[in-house]
């Protein structure tokens, strides 16, 4: 896995600042119990007494039984604490230090590897920080303007509707998806022109996903295809992104979809970022000015199969909102 430096900084700041907080408490709560049973702090003395001694006669060589001994003492002390707490009302495991992560201690790491919870710091650090230029405060469903589309029928439709009510039925999904999302919850494909709203919508997705606390990531189809290649091509990975973050976010969504450089490497790079957040159930969001034609035109087959295929298809009509507001004001 490769991440910016800075991801990793910042993740392994936070498990810092869980092992911190967990040895805070345990020693205020040490420092309580101490003062009410006195006798609780001398046997904690002793018992890490017995265990310094018993490092040091292993690293000095000691005998076997001469190490054995020191097990066996510090045994008896660890019994004879735990008796006092019971006698005194107090949980067997009181002493022990409640970290984050029972695991690997909030370390983040374990003999076989990075432990879990350091992995999926590193996935949501990466995607608050591929979020970070993102204007989400800009975006939400409140300040989705309606008036702005037409209210005449979209032509050529087997069911008329206008695209006023197309925007209204695509907002009030949107609403409902970012309410409930979930790992059950569909992908979704909003196609349509420029500036019809495709962004906004799904920008106010990720404002609600987000607030849930799950991880995810906003991407252009463009700078997800130039990440990629950087890391095929680049040798510096300071800045790159692990196509983990990608593929293991609970939220991908890749705006603009289509206007990336088509190669057969970007077309073979987007078919298995899609594959396999299809096979691993992570839901996606795609954006993309392009038909339906058009992504069969452009794409292979089975890159078009999925998206027409296994998406939930939002459709958006009429004329550019932006030009629109641009004029009126």
């Amino acid at each position: 896995m490769v991440y910016p430096q800075q991801v990793v900084l910042n993740a392994l700041k936070i498990l810092e600042d869980r092992r911190n907080k967990a040895e805070q408490e345990l020693q205020e709560k040490k420092k309580r119990i101490f003062e009410s049973v006195e006798e609780l702090g001398e046997l904690s003395k002793e018992i890490a007494q017995v265990s310094l001694l018993a490092v040091k006669a292993v690293a000095n060589g000691g005998t076997a039984e001469h190490v054995e001994q020191f097990k066996l003492k510090s045994l008896e002390l660890q019994k004879k604490r735990d008796d006092l707490l019971k006698g005194n009302g107090i949980p067997k495991d009181y002493l022990k230090c409640r970290y984050y992560c029972e695991k690997c201690h909030d370390t983040g790491y374990l003999t076989t590897g990075l432990c879990d919870c350091l992995k999926k710091l590193l996935i949501n650090e990466s995607a608050k920080d591929l979020n970070m230029k993102v204007p989400l405060d800009k975006f939400s469903f409140d300040n989705f303007r309606l008036e702005f589309y037409d209210t005449n029928l979209v032509p050529g439709l087997k069911e008329p509707i206008t695209p006023r009510e197309q925007a209204k039925k695509n907002l009030d999904f949107c609403k409902e998806y970012a309410s409930n999302f979930s790992k059950e919850s569909p992908n979704l494909l909003l196609g349509g022109g420029t500036g019809l709203g495709k962004t906004h919508l799904s920008l106010a997705i990720v404002k609600e996903v987000l607030k849930k606390g799950y991880s995810v990531v906003y991407i252009s189809a463009v700078q997800l295809v130039l990440n990629l290649e950087g890391h095929r091509f680049n040798s510096d990975e300071q800045n790159k992104y692990s196509i983990d973050s990608f593929l293991e976010c609970d939220l991908l969504v890749i705006d603009d979809f289509g206007s990336e450089p088509i190669s057969s490497f970007s077309v073979a790079s987007v078919y298995n970022i899609i594959n396999t957040r299809l096979m691993q159930q992570k839901q996606t969001i795609i954006n993309t000015n392009l038909s339906g034609q058009r992504i069969v035109d452009q794409y292979e087959e089975r890159v078009a199969s999925r998206l027409l295929g296994e998406y939930y298809v939002l459709k958006f009509y009429g004329r550019d909102i932006r030009q629109i507001k641009h004029l009126q004001f």
